[in-house]
């Protein structure tokens, strides 16, 4: 396994994609329901390259 930056912008479309879902399920029933419905999965991506910011991910070998 390799723990590495985000390098392009699928791998940051992807990243955001995974806060989307993490946000909607660890937040289920904490925060009104039409709220979590409406994050997109793009939401993050402006957030993830804020100047100042590092980001890594990690990648399977296989």
């Amino acid at each position: 396994m390799q723990i590495r930056p985000i390098i392009n912008q699928q791998e940051l479309g992807q990243t955001s994609a995974i806060f989307q879902r993490t946000w909607q399920s660890a937040y289920r029933g904490l925060l009104p329901a039409v709220g979590l419905r409406a994050l997109q999965p793009d939401d993050w991506e402006a957030g993830l390259v804020r100047p100042g910011r590092h980001n890594l991910i990690a990648q399977a070998d296989d």
